[in-house]
C-alpha cells in the first residue's frame, strides 16, 4: 500500500469500463473480499477439499 493513494491514470481505466454506481459496488465488493480473506488467514483456515462420491 502507498500513502500517495491512487492516480487519476489508474481511477480513470476502470472508470471507462464501469459507472459511478459500478465502481462503488465493485471497491465494495472487493473491501469485503479482502477483509474475509484476512479473517481467514489469521485463523488459519483451510478450504474443504471435495470428494468425489464416485470413488465409493
Amino acid at each position: 500500500m502507498t500513502f500517495a493513494g491512487v492516480t487519476n491514470e489508474r481511477y480513470q481505466n476502470p472508470a471507462k469500463e464501469f459507472n459511478e454506481s459500478e465502481l462503488a459496488f465493485l471497491t465494495a465488493a472487493i473491501a469485503s473480499i479482502n477483509g474475509w480473506n484476512r479473517i481467514a488467514m489469521a485463523y488459519r483456515f483451510t478450504p474443504p477439499i471435495p470428494q468425489d462420491d464416485a470413488e465409493e
